[in-house]
Parts: C-alpha cells; sequence; structure tokens
C-alpha cells in the first residue's frame, strides 16, 4: 500500500485542519505592492509578480468602451423591458436609478483594489491577498473559477447563439492594437444607436399617437403584473439594472493591456457604470408606455422602423458579445497563468507575433458554447443560466471588497483611486450588503407559485459549483488530479509506465486458460457457456421480436418498402462489423477485448489514453444499451395495461418505476452460479424463437380471419413513402437505425470470452451467427408485419397505446391477443436486459481488473463460491438506474440515451478494426476465424466506413426543424462522454491505468479454489518459480 501510495500521489485526508495546513504550507507569498510609487505600469506589475505578455494598446477610453460596449445600454433595456414594466412604469424608473446608484458602490470599491493591484487576474488575486493565509487559496480558487464561469454564462453572449459565438470568438482573434479599436467602433455604434433611438421615437410617437403619457404616468404609476407583492415585485425589478449594467469587471481583466492601469481601470469601471445608469434612465423614460421595446417602437414609429432597430440592436448585442469573449478569454489566460485551470499550461500561452492569449480566446467560445447548451432545455434553463451569470458575478465582485474590510486594511495600499478611508469603507460596506441582497434576489422565481416552468435552478446551480470549487484543491491534493505541465512530457510518462505489448498466438496454444494465460491474465472465471450459449446471449440480447416491435414505428416512417430494405441493407453492413470483431476475438479472446485489442494495435505514443476512452465508452454504451432494454420493457408493460384499461394514464414516473423494477429483477437474476447463467441464455433463446413461431402464425391467421385479405407484394416490396419532413433518401437513411438498434449488443459474445468453451471458435460463431439469424429474422418479421397491417400507416404511426406493434396486433387478432403479445413481448424483452446486464458486467470487471476503474480494486473481485463477478453486476444495475433518470426529462432525454448507446458501441467496436487495418498488420495473429489478407482488408474498411455513418446519423435528430422537443443531443452526450473521460484520465487516472495488465503475478486477487489448477506459459510458470 505505501508502494502505491507513493507511486500513486494519493493521499486520503486525515483532517480537514491538516489538509489546510499543508494548502497554507504551499501557498504563494504575499508581496509588497506600493501602485504610488511604482516607476510606470510594467513595473508595478513586476511587483505584483507578473512579467509583461501582453500590448498595452487601450487608452482609457477604450478601456472605458469595453465596459459600456458590454452593458450595451439600448439592446439590454430592449431585452429586460418586459421585466422592468411588471412593476409599472414608475416601478421601472425608480428601481433602475436606486439600483444604479447602489451598483456604482460595488463599482468604486473594485476601483480602488483595481488602482492598487492592477492585474487581469484581479478578482481572485485580490481575494488571495487580502484573505486569512488559511482559506486564501481555496477562496481565490472559488472566486477565480466563479468569475470564469460567470463571464462565460452571461446572456449578453447569446444572440444566434453558435453562429455569434464563432464569430465573435474569430473577431477578438486580432491583434490587441485592433481589439482595442473594436471597443472604439463598438462604443461609437451603441452611442450612435441610442442617439438615433432617443430621436426617432418622440418624433414617431408625437406623429402617430399625438401626445405623450404624463409625468404622473411615468414617475408616480407603481402597479404590479406578478402575483407577488408589489414592494417585493419593485426588489425584483432592480434585476433589470443588474443584469445591465454588470460585466464592469472587463476593465479589471484588460489591466495588463490598458495605459496608466491605475488611473485608467477606475475611470472605465465608473465612468461605464455612472454613463450607462443615467442613458437607462432616459430610456425608460423616453420608453414608459407599459409595453415592451419592440411593441413600443412598432406603436410609434411602424413596422419598417421596427425590423430596422431590432436588426441594430442585433449587431450593437453581437459586439457586446465580442468585447464579453475578449474580457472572458484574458480572465481564463491569468487564472491559467496561476495554474488555476486544467491544462493550464496550454491555456497560458500568448500569440508572441500579435500578442494576444488566442488560446485561451478559443476556451471562452468552446465553455459558453457548452454552457449555452442548458438553452436548449427551455426557458427555465435559460434563466437559471443568466441568474448563475449575476450571482457568480456578484460573488466575485464582493468577495475581495469584504476581504479588504475585514482582514486587509493593514495591508491595504491605495493607488491613485481612493475616498478615503471613512467613505471607503462606508462604500464597501453598502456595496457587501448590496451584493449579498442581488444573490438571493437573482435566486426567486418570477412566481410565487414555483412549479417546474417557474422554478429559479440558480441557487442549486451556483451553490453545487461554488461547494465542488472550494473542495478542489483539497480534492486535487488528496486524490492524485495534476495539471499537465507538458502535454509532451505528459504522454513521455503514459509511455514510460505502459504495459508491456504481449507474444499471443491462439492458433499454437493448447486450450482456452493456456492462451488466456499468453493474453495477461489467470482463469477467474468458469467456463460454462457452450457455443449455443455464447451466440444465445447476443441472440437473447438482440431480443428480435420485442426490438423490431419497440422500433416499428421508427422504421414504418418510410413506408413498408423503406422497412423492409433498410433493414436488409443495414444488416449486411451490420455484419462486416461482427465479422471485424470475430477476427479480433478470435485471435485475443478476453472480456475486455475492445480496449485491450486498441491498446495493443494502438500505436504506442497514445495507445494507454486510447484503450482508456474505449474501455469507458464500452462500458457506457453497454449500460445505456441495458437501459434502453428495460425501458422498452417497461414501456411494452404498461402498453399491455393500457390494452386492459383505456383509463390508465401511462407518465414518465410510472415507466421509470417499473423500469426499476425490472434493473433490480435482471440484476438479481445474474448474481446466480455461472452455470446457471450459461442456462439463462438457453431459456432466454428457447423463449424468443417460440415467440416468434407464434407470432408468424397467428399474426396472418388473425389477419385472414379479420380482415380477409393481405398487403400486396407492391405495397410490402415498393411502397417507399415519407412520414417526416426530411428528404425521402434521407429519411430511408435513418430508418437503419431500427436494425442499427436491434442487432447491437453482439460484443456480449467478446465479454463472455473468459467463461466460453474453445473461445476462439465460439465467440466469432456466436457474433456472426447472432447478427446474421436476427439479420433473417428481422427481415420476415417486417416482411409479416408489413403484410398483415393497416395499409392506413398514419393511423398505426399515431396509436394512442404509443407502440405501433401493439395496434398491428389489436388490428389482426383483437385486444385479448394483443394484451398476450405485448405481455409475452416484455417478458422477453425482461430476458434481453438480464442478459446484458450479464455482459455489462463482464466489462466493467474486467475494465477494474485493469485499473480502468475508479474503485477498481472493489469491483475486480470474483466471488469464490459461484465464480461470478457479484459487485460488478450490481455496479452495472447502479450505473443503469443513474442513467436512466434522463428518461425522466421525457422522450427527447431517452432519445439521446438510446443514441448515445450506438455512437459509444460503434466507436469502440470500430476503432480496434480501424487501428489493426493501419497500425496492426505486423502484430496481428490470426485465429481460427479469419478471412484471409484481402478479404479481411476490404470488409474492414467497409466496417469502419459504415461504423463513422452511423454514428453520424444517430446524431441527427427527428425532424429537420428541430426545437427542444426534436433535438436529438446524442453528440452532445456521447462527446461529453469522451471528452470527460479524456479530461479525467490525463488529470488524474493516468497513474492508475496503464493499458491491460497481467495479473498471472498477483496473488492479491485469487478466483480460483485450491481444487483448480492455472495453466501458464513455461516462461511465465518459471517467473512465478
Amino acid at each position: 500500500m505505501e508502494a502505491i501510495k507513493s507511486a500513486t500521489g494519493f493521499a486520503p485526508i486525515t483532517s480537514t485542519a491538516s489538509r489546510f495546513h499543508e494548502i497554507s504550507a504551499l501557498a504563494s507569498p504575499i508581496r509588497e505592492i506600493d501602485a504610488v510609487h511604482a516607476e510606470d505600469d510594467d513595473d508595478l506589475l513586476a511587483e505584483i509578480g507578473y512579467k509583461p505578455e501582453l500590448m498595452r494598446r487601450f487608452s482609457t477610453f477604450q478601456i472605458f468602451g469595453i465596459a459600456y460596449s458590454i452593458m450595451g445600454i439600448l439592446p439590454s433595456v430592449a431585452s429586460l423591458l418586459g421585466d422592468a414594466l411588471t412593476s409599472g412604469p414608475a416601478g421601472a424608473v425608480w428601481s433602475w436609478v436606486i439600483a444604479s446608484f447602489l451598483i456604482l458602490t460595488v463599482g468604486i470599491g473594485m476601483s480602488e483594489l483595481a488602482s492598487a493591484i492592477p492585474t487581469s487576474g484581479g478578482l481572485y488575486y485580490w481575494t488571495y491577498y487580502y484573505a486569512p493565509d488559511s482559506v486564501a487559496v481555496p477562496l481565490s480558487f472559488v472566486i477565480g473559477l466563479s468569475n470564469t464561469l460567470a463571464l462565460c454564462s452571461d446572456g449578453k453572449t447569446y444572440g444566434v447563439f453558435a453562429g455569434c459565438i464563432f464569430t465573435g470568438a474569430l473577431a477578438t482573434c486580432v491583434s490587441s492594437k485592433n481589439v482595442a479599436f473594436l471597443q472604439t467602433l463598438s462604443s461609437a455604434c451603441h452611442t450612435g444607436l441610442l442617439v438615433l433611438f432617443l430621436i426617432a421615437l418622440p418624433i414617431g410617437t408625437k406623429i402617430n399617437r399625438g401626445e405623450f403619457n404624463s409625468r404622473g404616468f411615468i414617475f408616480g404609476d407603481v402597479q404590479n403584473y406578478s402575483d407577488w407583492t408589489t414592494g417585493w415585485q419593485f426588489c425584483l425589478s432592480f434585476m433589470t439594472a443588474v443584469w445591465t449594467i454588470g460585466a464592469f469587471d472587463s476593465c479589471v481583466h484588460m489591466s495588463e493591456e490598458a495605459k496608466n492601469a491605475t488611473h485608467g481601470v477606475p475611470i472605465g469601471i465608473c465612468g461605464a457604470i455612472s454613463v450607462c445608469g443615467l442613458l437607462g434612465f432616459v430610456i425608460l423614460i423616453s420608453t414608459d408606455t407599459g409595453f415592451p421595446m419592440a411593441q413600443v417602437i412598432y406603436d410609434s414609429l411602424g413596422n419598417k422602423w421596427a425590423i430596422a432597430f431590432m436588426s441594430l440592436m442585433a449587431v450593437c448585442q453581437w459586439l457586446m458579445g465580442a468585447s464579453l469573449v475578449t474580457a472572458s478569454s484574458r480572465q481564463i489566460w491569468a487564472f491559467a497563468r496561476d495554474n488555476g485551470l486544467p491544462f493550464a499550461e496550454i491555456f497560458k500561452v500568448v500569440n508572441k507575433r500579435m500578442k494576444v492569449p488566442l488560446r485561451a480566446v478559443g476556451l471562452a467560445g468552446l465553455i459558453s458554447l457548452a454552457i449555452g447548451c442548458l438553452c436548449l432545455a427551455g426557458s427555465t434553463a435559460a434563466g437559471a443560466l443568466f441568474s448563475l451569470g449575476v450571482c457568480g458575478n456578484y460573488l466575485a465582485w464582493c468577495t475581495p471588497i469584504f476581504l479588504k474590510l475585514v482582514f486587509g486594511k493593514d495591508k491595504f495600499k491605495p493607488g491613485a483611486f481612493y475616498l478615503g478611508k471613512v467613505l471607503s469603507t462606508i462604500n464597501g460596506w453598502i456595496a457587501c450588503a448590496w451584493g449579498a441582497f442581488i444573490i438571493i434576489l437573482a435566486c426567486f422565481p418570477s412566481s410565487k407559485h414555483v412549479d417546474k416552468t417557474t422554478m429559479n435552478y440558480a441557487s442549486v446551480i451556483t451553490g453545487v459549483y461554488c461547494h465542488t470549487s472550494y473542495n478542489m484543491e483539497a480534492i486535487k491534493s488528496a486524490t492524485g488530479f495534476a495539471p499537465i505541465t507538458s502535454t509532451a512530457s505528459r504522454f513521455h510518462e503514459i509511455s514510460a509506465l505502459a504495459s508491456p505489448i504481449r507474444e499471443i498466438d491462439a492458433v499454437h496454444a493448447e486450450d482456452d486458460d493456456d492462451l488466456l494465460a499468453e493474453i495477461g491474465y489467470k482463469p477467474e472465471l468458469m467456463r460454462r457457456f457452450s457455443t449455443f450459449q455464447i451466440f444465445g446471449i447476443a441472440y437473447s440480447i438482440m431480443g428480435i421480436l420485442p426490438s423490431v416491435a419497440s422500433l416499428l414505428g421508427d422504421a414504418l416512417t418510410s413506408g413498408p418498402a423503406g422497412a423492409v430494405w433498410s433493414w436488409v441493407i443495414a444488416s449486411f453492413l451490420i455484419l462486416t462489423v461482427g465479422i471485424g470483431m470475430s477476427e479480433l476475438a478470435s485471435a485475443i479472446p478476453t472480456s475486455g477485448g475492445l480496449y485491450y485489442w486498441t491498446y495493443y494495435y494502438a500505436p504506442d505514443s497514445v495507445a494507454v489514453p486510447l484503450s482508456f476512452v474505449i474501455g469507458l465508452s464500452n462500458t457506457m454504451a453497454l449500460c445505456s444499451g441495458t437501459v434502453s432494454v428495460f425501458y422498452g420493457c417497461a414501456q411494452e408493460v404498461l402498453a399491455a395495461v393500457y390494452l386492459t384499461n383505456n383509463d390508465f394514464v401511462i407518465t414518465d414516473g410510472k415507466t421509470y418505476g417499473v423500469f426499476a423494477g425490472c434493473i433490480f429483477t435482471g440484476a438479481l437474476a445474474t448474481c446466480v452460479s455461472s452455470k446457471n447463467v450459461a442456462f439463462l441464455q438457453t431459456l432466454s433463446s428457447a423463449c424468443h424463437t417460440g415467440l416468434l413461431v407464434l407470432f408468424l402464425i397467428a399474426l396472418p391467421i388473425g389477419t385472414k380471419i379479420n380482415r380477409g385479405e393481405f398487403n400486396s407484394r407492391g405495397f410490402i416490396f415498393g411502397d417507399v413513402q415519407n412520414y417526416s419532413d426530411w428528404t425521402t433518401g434521407w429519411q430511408f437513411c435513418l430508418s437503419f437505425m431500427t436494425a442499427v438498434w436491434t442487432i447491437g449488443g453482439f460484443d456480449s459474445c467478446v465479454h463472455m470470452s473468459e467463461e466460453a468453451k474453445n473461445a476462439t471458435h465460439g465467440v466469432p460463431i456466436g457474433i456472426c451467427g447472432a447478427i446474421s439469424v436476427c439479420g433473417l429474422l428481422g427481415f420476415v418479421i417486417l416482411i409479416c408485419v408489413c403484410a398483415c397491417m393497416n395499409p392506413d400507416i398514419e393511423t398505426i404511426l399515431a396509436t394512442d397505446t404509443g407502440f405501433p406493434m401493439a395496434q398491428v396486433i389489436y388490428d389482426s387478432l383483437g385486444n385479448k391477443w394483443a394484451i398476450a403479445f405485448m405481455s409475452l413481448m416484455a417478458v422477453c424483452q425482461w430476458l434481453m436486459g438480464a442478459s446484458l446486464v450479464t455482459a455489462s458486467s463482464r466489462q466493467i470487471w474486467a475494465f477494474a481488473r485493469d485499473n480502468g476503474l475508479p474503485f477498481a480494486e472493489i469491483f475486480k473481485v470474483v466471488n469464490k463460491r459461484m465464480k461470478v463477478p457479484l459487485r460488478a453486476v450490481g455496479l452495472a444495475g447502479l450505473i443503469s438506474l443513474a442513467i436512466g433518470c434522463l428518461c425522466l426529462a421525457g422522450s427527447t432525454a431517452a432519445g439521446a440515451l438510446f443514441a448515445l448507446m450506438v455512437c459509444g458501441n460503434y466507436l469502440a467496436w470500430c476503432t480496434p478494426i480501424f487501428l489493426k487495418l493501419v497500425f496492426g498488420k505486423d502484430k496481428f495473429k490470426p485465429g481460427s476465424f479469419y478471412l484471409g489478407k484481402v478479404l479481411s482488408t476490404i470488409n474492414g474498411w467497409i466496417a469502419c466506413a459504415w461504423g463513422v455513418f452511423i454514428t453520424i446519423v444517430a446524431c441527427f435528430p427527428s425532424s429537420k426543424h428541430v426545437d427542444k422537443t426534436t433535438m436529438n443531443y446524442a453528440s452532445v452526450i456521447s462527446g461529453g462522454v469522451w471528452i470527460l473521460s479524456i479530461i479525467f484520465f490525463f488529470t488524474y487516472k493516468y497513474k492508475h491505468y496503464h493499458g491491460p495488465k497481467s495479473n498471472l503475478d498477483d496473488s492479491a486477487i485469487d478466483g480460483s479454489s485450491d481444487a483448480e489448477s492455472v495453466k501458464l506459459p513455461l516462461h511465465e510458470k518459471s517467473d512465478i518459480v
């Protein structure tokens, strides 16, 4: 254990006090800083502790300009006028006035700090500088992350979102001189638009309406258009000014590009707040008609002027966003410079020619894009996101002001801007009180009667974020997380610790256990699975009839012929993947085959991280597959209940409840001996086949009796239709997903390799046999269904049961048969899920055996009596239950989850095939299953091309017109899983996972009883002896 701790850097937190002591011992020293006596900006920056890396191109006006531009007074007031007017015209005006003065106190407090210590990372630097030593490091870390997140989540960066982010980031990737000029241009545009507005609106009002509203209406008419009390609604109207007059910390982040920063930054902050406060007051007076801005302009100036003004406001709002990306990038760069961000060495680099932190600009755009995805979840999520910006900013702004007042009296040496001791103290306490009040205010919902649409989740998001980031310093120390000091050195370190590549020859191995020893593992599981049972686990997971039944609606969207022929084409192409996998499995049959093969055939430089990503991707995909199967089972159960009682209401909650029961019983059924799990596959195969035979006999007979005729051959094989808004050709491609989702899970044969008799033969036969048999049977099922169903496909797709197959059976056989078939399908789908839990648990166990999972020592244990990895079974069930919670978010989330299974699986299946073709030609020694060099190569490239294509198809939404209900989030979820797994590996797991690790000399894992002998190659036996 001591050796492990020393090697990995893992050190558990023995006590909170000792951890804080350790952090304090490593803290950077506090520097003596005197802004008044510094010779110039760069001399003062050196006192602060940094060398100048950016060009000082920003004049005082341009520093003012960046804050003034981000505030974007007219577009911001226009965006929030409806919120302001909820308390009436007078409420809007006076809430703005009060809030503006109080915001100015925060700006003055920040200006005093910025004048004394002007640096781009000012907020977290000041926090560290003035905080007590015991909490200085973690508190400054929280403030740095909070400020970064708040800048990236600020609502001013949203418009036509992704395009605005991209072009805004691109506009700031120019030289410092041009970025400075952009602020001048932006200030001029905002001012010009405002002047035009203030001239045109009164003239248009006079011409079209003939009169203005009275002074009493403007200054005295406080109303209440919410269910809050009038007083509290007046307070909530403060948010118009708070959201508009924000981001003045941008002046701080530009400190190291400012000329005469000790004067320029305070002037920029206070000037921008004062000017925008005054102009906002004027705008509200001129627009107080009781209607939102577009309506105000329309009523006074007409449609064309309204369009023109809204277009100009959009341009100005884009300029606001570009300025905010600039400020965000400087905060990110400064925080990376102090190693506050992951991959700090990458993002603290400044482009030498342009003197701009281009990588930080790119990261600011990417973070904004990622956070912005929340807006797709609807207005509630977007509101929480914007409130998060307010909470994060006010926490970051007011914390150093508070610390200066309480703990920093002796440290604070004022710069050129200072109110004096008494006024500064009074202003500071007002600013802190205002900040605390606004954070509370920003977390309140828009209505007193809270439901999921009016709830404000800002308190949850902000609280969780601050709590997590506060503990990050301790977590990093405790778990061995470490910033990447150099990408090259980290890859070198990983490669140096990588497990050796072993010589494996499946053809000349004596038996399965001898071959497993060559691969590097000792046998821990019992080889109980015959070739038929290996085939049976894949055949059971595919569950041909229940799977086709679950996806019949998707298939029929391209008509009967589209359903039939898309199945045929997809089945043949899926078989190419199965053949490629079978060749690999025949050569190296192991339960963790996919990530093992990836490691084995990949170039040495990327073998370890790539195999880790594949291992996690395959694990997540299998658990997602478990969720999708049991979720389908739950839907079938509820569909059967609905057919017995049409008053029964199917809800997401009921579906999840049945789903959770299926997961629990499925996991329980696989916690039996290996012999019984093997028998379960035989039983499952028999049940699926029996149900299919019954279906193929009963449905035609019922159709003949009840309808009198079948649909024509032309209808079945020639009628390609389109019930979506995609083109017919693309909808045909989307129908491939029926076969892709059904004929999946064949990697389960690989995961059972170490329980298979004659694995080099049995596993390939299981894979290819299951794909071929299910491909053929699915073709027969679809022909039968298309022949027997009601030719009015729209009626079938719009069935009240929510299950087109139930409607087909009901139309042909009646209610009782429909209930019986849906019940039997539910039983068979439960068997599918149980088989998938078995396969998932073996992948989890294998990956834990190679230290690929957290808490690997726990989950790689095999029960000695039953020879089953019971803990891995339990973990598979728990992960599936957790992932399944996404289904509660509705059908869109459930669809993304199922698409994750496809994306994750195809990445894991095709990556080792690709690596074998490109890098593994000399390493690959075929087993008993091999097509030969030429055919194997052709098949491999077809399989890889198909994998790439189907991954793209799986990410497409069901409709061309995308909204939050039709959006497919698979690309976000899948990409997120892959990116997070890479980050997790490079920051922590690289210390523990070094690729597939031999356990032949590991006496800590005793997977065999004394009565069993373990066969090893002679050279391994001699090493152990």
